[in-house]
């Protein structure tokens, strides 16, 4: 069953980042300033997937450990701190992850790079409706490592 959960998630993981990365623009890649491999928006997608997945199964002191706190004042990436980490845990309580779907994304530059996911966060009801919230990541992009954060809502 997990083979058949994780063989559903990469097949999903790979139509969205295919469609994301192989969409046309008006504009040329010069005149973008900023564009992502396939390659790269591919693992920026599965760095949150695997982070996802670790919520999925209540590990969520690794999915703390794989997320970091960025302070834009002074450019410097941090390990999520506590207040971050008291979120994701009263998050948790809230909203557990059930499954997660990829939603969106948008490569705009070294330090915006979003992954949004729909993630259920519980059983359906007797219509089949489950319920659903948004979870996003904001993915750092600096000296070629990727540095996840958890997506602000100011941004």
């Amino acid at each position: 069953m997990k083979k058949i959960f994780l063989y559903a998630i990469a097949v999903i993981l790979f139509a969205g980042v295919f469609n994301a990365c192989t969409s046309k623009s008006s504009k040329t890649e010069e005149e973008q300033g900023y564009s992502v491999s396939a390659a790269d928006s591919s693992a920026m997608v599965n760095e949150v997937a695997e982070i996802l997945t670790f919520m999925q199964n209540d590990d969520y002191a690794a999915a703390i450990d794989r997320l970091y706190t960025f302070n834009p004042t002074d450019s410097t990436i941090t390990p999520l701190d506590e207040q971050g980490r008291t979120d994701l845990q009263f998050r948790a309580q809230v909203f557990p992850v059930k499954s997660f779907k990829l939603y969106s994304t948008g490569f705009d530059n070294e330090l915006t790079n979003t992954v949004t996911f729909d993630v259920a966060f519980g059983d359906a009801d007797a219509e089949g409706n489950v319920p659903m919230t948004k979870m996003g990541f904001n993915i750092i992009n600096k000296d070629g490592k990727f540095y996840p954060t958890i997506l602000d809502k100011r941004m």
